[in-house]
């Protein structure tokens, strides 16, 4: 016979001591302004680099350009189609925004804010010079054979926007279009404001297009696609570009033009994808519903998975200045946490929930489809059916 010792332990001395959301703050807490306006369902919004402006779009063609301070609705755009994503440019230097109206983005001298930016705005569109974008090729890939490519059939039609042949076009401030084969689910901005991409799942190998603006030019990164793309982002600083499926996120290096990397999400369905910053570590939502979040010099498994909602996560987005995400779900909620990365490789992120946001005065349960933090305070903006809230 043995006589085993077993030490009794308490199961709550195990878990680590977070710190009181109190002593996390600035987060955003309570709502402090309505912006209203629209009559149909609001689906996505965008917020100026100056954090002046705000713009909102919803599905019977409406888009509205906001003041943020005082929720004055400035402008008043109209289009033929339901909006599906709008994006301000990346930084300050120009007053452009692109609209996105089922296949077809449309490229915008919003007109706001100084007026000697507004007109160098105008001068750059003139200056533009126009490249034969009827060729797909380069980027990179893992799905992409190393035989050159061969010439196909245009990937999408770039067109200018005359004053003498489409006045009204032009009177809304609408430079260039850009019309595709397919329908646009989602435009993001590399940060240098140079290139964007835009995403149409059903386009089956030609689902991400790369466009090339001051050259007015569009090419197909990638030959061969396998499984249906979900969402992308360009990396903040470096020549990366990642891409999510239903169930993976593939990183790029556009320069190599070579996979670095592949991170698998323990999920049925992602749905949004942020970026720290930092670019070392991702967040991810998805349908089933979780919040997971990557850190790159880790694992290409998710470092820490989050169920803090009830019903399918629609949004996430990272926090430029403040250590903040923020999750939006079809059960009305938006949870904000803080999520602090050091510069110590050794000490891995710090992830505390602080606060669970609802829309106030609402008569019946709304969906949350997307929240977006502002550029510099720690505020946040979430769209509730056809309004959007603000929570600072």
């Amino acid at each position: 016979r043995v006589r085993k010792n077993r030490i009794r332990v308490n199961p709550e001395d195990l878990i680590p001591e977070l710190p009181k959301p109190s002593d996390l703050q600035p987060f955003p807490s309570i709502q402090s302004m309505v912006y209203s306006g629209h009559d149909a369902n609001v689906v996505c919004i965008t917020v100026e680099q100056t954090s002046q402006y705000m713009a909102s779009g919803d599905k019977a063609g409406v888009v509205k350009i906001w003041e943020i301070l005082t929720g004055r609705c400035f402008k008043t755009l109209e289009f033929p189609g339901s909006i599906s994503n709008i994006s301000w440019f990346p930084n300050a230097s120009k007053s452009i925004i692109t609209i996105v109206v089922e296949n077809i983005v449309y490229i915008i001298n919003i007109g706001l804010g100084q007026r000697q930016i507004v007109q160098q705005t105008d001068k750059y569109f003139e200056n533009l010079n126009p490249e034969n974008n009827d060729n797909d090729d380069e980027p990179s890939g893992e799905e992409e054979s190393n035989t050159p490519k061969r010439k196909e059939t245009s990937i999408c039609h770039w067109k200018r926007v005359h004053p003498e042949n489409d006045a009204e076009d032009w009177r809304k401030g609408i430079r260039l279009t850009i019309v595709h084969d397919f329908e646009i689910k989602q435009l993001t901005w590399h940060a240098a404001g140079e290139y964007f991409s835009t995403v149409m799942p059903q386009a089956a190998n030609r689902s991400i297009v790369i466009h090339h603006l001051s050259r007015m030019k569009s090419q197909v990164p990638f030959k061969k696609i396998k499984n249906i793309i979900q969402y992308v982002k360009f990396h903040p600083s470096k020549a990366y570009f990642f891409v999510a499926t239903k169930q993976t996120i593939r990183i790029y290096d556009l320069i190599k033009q070579q996979m670095t990397k592949k991170l698998s999400a323990n999920c049925n369905e992602i749905s949004s994808m942020a970026i720290h910053p930092g670019g070392d570590n991702i967040i991810i939502s998805s349908m089933d519903p979780r919040v997971q979040w990557f850190d790159l010099d880790l694992s290409d498994k998710p470092y820490k998975t989050m169920r803090y909602h009830k019903k399918a996560v629609r949004c996430v987005d990272f926090h430029h200045k403040y250590p903040l995400f923020a999750s939006s779900s079809d059960d009305g909620t938006v949870v904000i946490c803080h999520g602090m990365v050091y510069n110590n490789l050794l000490q891995n992120a710090l992830i505390v929930p602080v606060k669970v946001l609802k829309a106030q005065n609402v008569k019946k349960h709304t969906e949350i489809m997307q929240c977006l933090f502002h550029p510099n305070r720690p505020w946040l903006f979430a769209i509730s059916t056809n309004t959007i809230r603000l929570f600072t």
